[in-house]
């Protein structure tokens, strides 16, 4: 069984000092699992694409929205060539 069952894509705000877990975060994503219908089995995966605003940064929401979302689609990416 292969394809895509759901697709949906959130946005969230975290506000940490610094990037430390952006890493860990993106680890646990990376080993999501897997499903069986008890014949096939179909990994779970999750795409995660993020953006920084530090303190002297003069990027509005805009540009960090669409900075984040370039970098989810930049590992959506990697995961299809990934598999291929």
């Amino acid at each position: 069984m292969k394809g895509i069952f759901m697709e949906q894509s959130f946005l969230f705000t975290v506000f940490w000092k610094d990037e430390m877990y952006i890493g860990d975060i993106s680890e646990m994503m990376d080993n999501l699992g897997c499903i069986t219908d008890g014949n096939n089995i179909v990994p779970i995966t999750a795409a995660m694409g993020y953006a920084v605003k530090n303190d002297n940064s003069t990027k509005d929401i805009n540009e960090i929205i669409r900075e984040a979302d370039s970098r989810m689609y930049e590992k959506k990416r990697s995961m299809k060539h990934r598999k291929a």
